[in-house]
């Protein structure tokens, strides 16, 4: 039978190493955090660089270098995302990830985000449409994160889509008319639900059943 002083002993124990764990995932997520924001500023310049090159303010840009200067802003997004994702998830796994929600039009939500899905989708040839229904009542949300969700899974069908596919972002009326249902629709890979789970854990890297043979980290499906 264990003695009470060993017992305290073992209370210590767990404590301090309670302790350390604490402090060593606070410090990682520091580490995350510096990271993801020394890798903002240079992608930051990359874009706007992109963007001056594209539109012909420094000269005459012919059709095949605008597809280039696309493909360089279209990446760079990628990395931004990824970046986002990175601090989301050290965030996460910090116990420090927050929302801020409050009442928002879905319509708002979707003005954010669709412009760089569509033409994440235009480069990648696959098909894009938005379809939502009308007068549909104010959400009680944080948008930001309602809005990396939809492009999270966006991307994810862009990624995985067929030769000349098309994917669907919506927002429709729930069965509650107070309620609104958003979702994202593809005719990529498909997963059987007993993998959802698996799907939407912890970030492990895959090639996530994409057709180009693309690789991910399933960061995005996992914050």
């Amino acid at each position: 039978m264990a003695t009470e002083a060993s017992r305290k002993q073992a209370g210590q124990r767990l404590l301090s190493d309670n302790r350390r764990a604490a402090e060593s995932q606070e410090s990682a997520y520091r580490f995350i955090d510096g990271i993801s924001h020394d890798f903002r500023t240079p992608l930051t310049v990359i874009k706007e660089y992109a963007g001056i090159m594209r539109d012909g303010l420094v000269g005459k840009v012919s059709r095949a270098q605008r597809e280039i200067l696309e493909i360089i802003d279209d990446r760079a997004d990628d990395l931004a995302i990824m970046v986002d994702n990175m601090a989301d998830a050290g965030k996460q796994n910090a116990g420090l990830l927050s929302t801020w929600r409050r009442r928002v039009e879905v319509g708002d939500i979707f003005r954010q985000v669709v412009p760089s899905l569509a033409r994440k989708a235009a480069i990648k040839k696959v098909g894009f449409d938005v379809a939502m229904d009308d007068d549909l009542p104010e959400v009680y949300c944080d948008p930001d994160a309602i809005g990396k969700v939809i492009v999270n899974l966006a991307i994810s069908a862009v990624k995985s889509s067929l030769a000349k596919g098309s994917i669907e972002v919506r927002a429709r009326r729930g069965h509650d008319p107070s309620e609104v249902t958003i979702g994202v629709t593809g005719n990529g890979s498909v997963v059987v639900e007993e993998h959802f789970e698996e799907l939407c854990g912890e970030p492990d890297r895959d090639d996530g059943g994409y057709p180009d043979g693309s690789r991910d980290f399933g960061l995005g499906l996992s914050v």
